[in-house]
Formats: structure tokens, sequence, C-alpha cells
């Protein structure tokens, strides 16, 4: 066997992604080593461990859902990304789309085996989850993106709601670092 390796990995440059609970590890992660990850997404994010300011400058993308706060709440307020999103330091965006739920963004097998046991609300619009599913990876890599490449030019897909397909209910920002913690 031979190294087919074309590429240098720059361990500099790694961000993280998570979903739901798994953002609680996350979490831990960045706190316990902050200085080797450039930037984070949290995706419809769950951890009992973000209770006080988190005053790490680093990048994040906060997402959330709108039917993940209806019924069986799967995003818990005082544990959800509206949380992470007033906790973090900065830069940080938030976005909490509209008729899309906690679930949807899962491949087919588990996504059906929440719409069968019920637990989290899901869209009713089943034809819309390959857009949905485009959208969640265009925005996240249009995040990583800017933030690992420091292409600027990709983050306006994340920031300009004339350039966002769906419907949201909820686009704020913090690039700058102008905005104060309360």
């Amino acid at each position: 066997m031979s190294n087919k390796t074309v590429a240098t990995i720059a361990w500099n440059t790694t961000g993280l992604v998570c979903h739901s609970s798994g953002c609680d590890v996350t979490l831990k992660m960045i706190k316990e080593k902050p200085k080797l990850f450039k930037s984070t997404v949290f995706l419809e994010p769950y951890s009992q461990d973000v209770k006080d300011k988190i005053d790490i400058k680093m990048p994040a993308f906060m997402y959330g859902t709108q039917l993940s706060e209806e019924g069986n709440k799967c995003a818990i307020p005082g544990y959800d990304y509206n949380t992470f999103y007033d906790l973090w330091s900065c830069p940080k965006i938030v976005m909490n789309v509209a008729d899309f739920g906690h679930c949807d963004i899962l491949d087919p097998e588990p996504w059906a085996a929440c719409r069968d046991v019920h637990h989290c609300k899901i869209t009713t619009n089943t034809t819309k989850l390959p857009e949905y599913h485009e959208f969640v990876q265009g925005a996240v890599s249009s995040f990583l993106v800017n933030t690992l490449q420091n292409r600027t030019d990709a983050l306006k897909y994340i920031t300009q709601k004339l350039l966002i397909p769906l419907n949201l209910l909820e686009l704020k920002t913090d690039l700058n670092c102008t905005k104060s913690l309360n």
C-alpha cells in the first residue's frame, strides 16, 4: 500500500459541526481547548452545560427550526440555539427557519423513525425535505468556508435574507463584536 495523500491537513483550521445533544460534547470540547478549533456550527443544539457567558471569541453559527419549539419541544428553552446565541461571545449568527423541525435534518431512515414515534414535530410538506437538506448543507458550508478559508463572499448566503430560499423567523448577527452580552 502506498500513501496517496495529495494534501496537507491544516489542523489549525478545524471547524466543528454538531446537532442536538451532540452539541453538549462539542461545547465541552470548545471550553476545554478553545484554541484547537477555528469555528463551530450548532444545529438545533442542546446542552446542560450552556449556563454562563462563554467568553471565547470563536465564530459560531446557531441554527434552529420553528417546529422544534412546538408540541413536544425538541429544542428545550434555556438549553437551545437561542441560549447558545445569547451566551456566546462573538462573532456569531443565529437563524431560525420556519416550517421545519428538529428531525427534518436527518436522513430518511432516522427521519421516518422520528415521524413514527411522534416525539418531535416534523414538516408536513415532505416534498420540501430535499430542498431543506440542501439549504442546511449550503448554510453550514457558507459559514465554514467563510470562517476556515476566509472566503468573505460566502457569508452573504446566511446573512442576507434575500439570498436565503426558506422562510425565516429570525436572523441575527454580531460579526464585528459590537453588541455586548446582557
